[in-house]
């Protein structure tokens, strides 16, 4: 998917005001010269100034919109923070993406960003990396770089899953997700 350029900083400090602490916006009283008229900036403030901003998308993430394009809201925290170019990807440390607190923001690459995904949601065990054989054993495998690499076949569960979490820190230091 492209990444949709934001509008500038000084424009969008004018239109939210972003509590780092909480990650919520909120939009400001905006000035007349985002409008074509009066009216419509008076309308404008009245029913949207001071009011949470955004919604969330079937994803979890948290989307403001500008006229008719929609931004992830991580994406507008990282520029309204730092002021300077936002990165390809922004991880969220905490695997919640709807949490745009600024301190469980961090810049990383596509695979730092996969590495710090959970368990997939169709999985049976509800544990990454871990699979039931049909042995009755538990198969700990771990993907880098779009290969899959096998652990091994464990007698417990909680043994897979050691195994795996061992695997990702070597892998993917402070990336590394397992649940």
């Amino acid at each position: 998917m492209a990444i949709r350029a934001l509008p500038d900083v000084a424009y969008l400090r004018e239109c939210l005001d972003y509590d780092p602490a909480t990650g919520e916006f909120r939009w400001c009283v905006r000035p007349q010269s985002h409008f074509h008229d009066p009216l419509r900036c008076r309308m404008w403030n009245g029913r949207y100034a001071g009011k949470l901003a955004g919604w969330f998308n079937p994803f979890g993430h948290h989307m403001i919109a500008f006229g008719r394009l929609a931004t992830m809201s991580h994406r507008i925290a990282w520029a309204m923070t730092y002021g300077e170019p936002v990165p390809g990807e922004i991880d969220h440390i905490d695997g919640n993406p709807g949490n745009n607190c600024i301190t469980n923001l961090r810049a990383a690459t596509r695979a730092d960003n996969q590495a710090n995904k959970g368990p997939r949601p169709d999985s049976r065990l509800g544990v990454k990396g871990v699979a039931l054989r049909k042995s009755g054993r538990f198969a700990a495998y771990i993907r880098r770089h779009d290969k899959r690499y096998w652990i091994g076949t464990f007698d417990t569960i909680e043994e897979a899953a050691a195994a795996h979490r061992d695997a990702a820190e070597r892998l993917h230091g402070k990336f590394a997700r397992h649940s």
